[in-house]
């Protein structure tokens, strides 16, 4: 009789455990991985089209097209291909849907820009794998730029024959340039204009010399985005808390920029 009691408690006892547990995991989104397309593990945050609504977050929803057999993301109302997806240092590879790798004159339609951003966006331009809390860039820009006469600066390459830059719209000749990386007001010459500016993650040394066949390279190469935002969302919840990604464990490790800001100027004042 005692010993049938104590198998009743402890069954009770596992009960109460595990419930709250259950409860737990439904509510947090995190569910048994789906398989889409060319991604064969879509785990918290993302979820696909068609899953149960409490899996995964809204904001990382992803769409299969089974046709092409790729995966799809839907970035500020435009389309990209999903390449991979990692959950070791928070990126998701993405490349535009509209560019054509037949067709040489094939552009991006749609300008990405940093500044497209927010703090706490989904999604973040930026690497928080910090050393001393500074982020970097995972993606550098290309830009289009428009010229009405001819240019010779080892900053621009040549777009044409592939890229006009007259328009059938117009009777003003223009010519076509790109120029990849970063790019200061002096860069941009006297009556040229940007017309578009896109990303790219497509890993190189030395940005000048380039090609406009490396430049092609780079836009099928596509662009990481940082999604380590939400992980650094749970993990640190006060308003006044921020937090990096840290190298040793693999997680988000929060701090508080005002305290760390006051600390930094009592040690400026004595010499710390």
């Amino acid at each position: 009789m005692l010993r049938r009691s104590i198998i009743l408690s402890c069954l009770a006892v596992l009960v109460l455990v595990q419930f709250p547990q259950t409860s737990n995991a439904k509510q947090s989104g995190y569910c048994k991985p789906s398989s889409g397309g060319n991604i064969h593990n879509i785990s918290y945050p993302f979820r696909l089209k068609g899953d149960p609504k409490n899996c995964g977050d809204p904001r990382y929803e992803l769409a299969c097209e089974d046709d092409l057999n790729l995966t799809v993301l839907y970035l500020n109302s435009h389309k990209y291909f999903v390449q991979t997806i990692n959950y070791l240092n928070f990126t998701i590879h993405l490349v535009d849907a509209t560019i054509q790798k037949n067709n040489c004159s094939s552009f991006p339609r749609y300008s990405l820009l940093m500044s497209d951003f927010k703090r706490r966006d989904a999604y973040s331009p930026y690497d928080y794998r910090w050393g001393r809390m500074i982020k970097t860039e995972v993606s550098k820009s290309i830009y289009s730029i428009k010229c009405p006469y001819r240019v010779n600066s080892p900053l621009y390459v040549d777009a044409a024959p592939c890229i006009n830059g007259t328009s059938s719209k117009s009777t003003t000749t223009s010519f076509s340039y790109l120029k990849f990386g970063h790019m200061n007001a002096s860069d941009l010459l006297d009556s040229c204009s940007i017309e578009l500016m896109v990303t790219t993650s497509w890993p190189v040394k030395d940005e000048f010399g380039l090609s406009f066949s490396d430049i092609r390279r780079a836009l099928f190469y596509g662009f990481e985005l940082s999604w380590f935002n939400i992980m650094c969302k749970r993990s640190c919840r006060g308003k006044d808390n921020y937090c990096y990604l840290d190298h040793a464990s693999n997680k988000a490790k929060c701090y508080n920029y005002g305290l760390l800001e006051s600390n930094w100027l009592v040690g400026i004042a004595f010499g710390e």
